[in-house]
């Protein structure tokens, strides 16, 4: 009998703590891991996560740690409701650095122990327009506006420098401030044009976004990816 009695109170402490577990918060970010692909030197690109609360209670974030100042996660609101979600834009400045880069910021929620970690990734160049197999000119869409003069679309030129057809694919989310026209694919030898459009209603705004491409001709060495950094700069 006082065997049972343990085991039935060991079964309603197990319960307990289950209940307990189920009902802190927690936050997830399901798709955590973002690659840039080439990135130009001294250019601030932007990617847009989704942060979920999986937990029973209110997810509410006590701290974000990105390792620098290049990199800020602005918050619109710094809780989550049960079931719901908030998209979350990561902004990074890659300065004068060079090569294999990345930064892996840590989301802390109260009550939850171990951080959320988000995992971006580049390689930063200096020079865009020299890069194999797909090359791009200009780098960047500098979209600018003056009382006199406003420069509302930006046509970047991508050249295939291989000798297979290069297939093209957007991987950024699609974004309100600006419209992309771009090609399917780039021909051996040939070039193809990505024009940036500022939206209409954004005119008169200031941003800072970019534009992330995947491209693939059919074998290892001929895919990946690249960033364009696109600014709205209004000056008075």
């Amino acid at each position: 009998m006082t065997r049972m009695i343990r085991i039935f109170a060991v079964i309603g402490i197990l319960g307990m703590l289950t209940l307990s577990a189920a009902a802190q918060p927690k936050l997830a970010v399901p798709s955590n891991r973002f690659d840039f692909g080439y990135v130009p030197q001294n250019s601030t690109v932007t990617h847009y996560f989704w942060f979920k609360s999986i937990g029973a209670d209110t997810a509410r974030i006590t701290d974000i740690k990105t390792g620098c100042d290049c990199t800020t996660i602005p918050l619109e609101r710094d809780w989550v409701a049960p079931g719901d979600s908030m998209r979350v834009g990561v902004y990074w400045d890659t300065e004068r650095k060079v090569g294999n880069s990345g930064r892996y910021p840590y989301i802390y929620v109260k009550g939850q122990q171990e951080a959320e970690r988000l995992f971006l990734t580049a390689e930063v160049t200096l020079f865009p327009d020299s890069v194999r197999p797909v090359s791009l000119k200009p780098y960047k869409a500098e979209l600018s506006k003056m009382a006199s003069l406003s420069v509302d679309s930006v046509t970047v030129t991508l050249t295939n420098h291989s000798d297979r057809m290069i297939g093209l694919t957007r991987v950024s989310a699609p974004m309100n401030e600006y419209l992309v026209r771009m090609p399917d694919s780039i021909q051996p030898g040939s070039t193809g044009a990505v024009t940036i459009v500022v939206a209409p209603e954004f005119a008169g705004s200031e941003f800072s976004r970019s534009l992330t491409i995947a491209y693939d001709g059919g074998v290892p060495n001929l895919a990946g990816r690249f960033t364009i950094p696109i600014r709205r700069k209004i000056i008075s």
